[in-house]
């Protein structure tokens, strides 16, 4: 008895999420008409992280702010159209009608400055002097490093 008791109530509760479900699915408004002029709005970081993935626009169809992506390496250069070239979108200016749209991140890389690994000082002929000076003798040409009795 105490099993068919908890049956009959996992069964009423999906029953009841059951015809729920529709009825909070028809509340959601599907076109511009319904949604009092606001455009839903996907932004495509193209590799940034940080921000909503959606946003709706105000009544006028105008997002008055707009997210700050990051991404390690690079500079966000703006939201735009498309994800190469496209219109800049401006915040508070750029407006919205109709179907939802997606704005795609651009992004500037950083100049990584290229470092010159330096030059120990024995890998120069001044470097080989200064370390070797009472042990190096130059005789007819011929390099004699006395001290490592080699000769080159």
């Amino acid at each position: 008895m105490k099993r068919f008791k908890q049956m009959l109530a996992v069964l009423l509760c999906a029953v009841a999420l059951c015809g729920l479900a529709p009825a909070a699915l028809a509340a959601q408004p599907l076109d511009e008409s319904e949604n009092g002029g606001k455009v839903i709005i996907y932004f495509e970081t193209c590799g940034g992280t940080g921000i909503p993935v959606v946003e709706r626009t105000s009544g006028d169809g105008k997002l008055y702010s707009l997210p700050t992506p990051t991404m390690e390496g690079y500079t966000f250069k703006g939201w735009y159209t498309d994800i190469v070239g496209g219109d800049a979108i401006v915040a508070g200016e750029t407006e919205f009608s109709g179907e939802d749209a997606t704005i795609y991140a651009q992004w500037d890389p950083i100049d990584q400055p290229v470092t010159e690994e330096p030059m120990a000082p024995a890998d120069s002929a001044e470097g080989i002097w200064e370390r070797h000076k009472a042990t190096i003798l130059i005789v007819g040409g011929v390099l004699l490093l006395a001290a490592a009795g080699l000769v080159m």
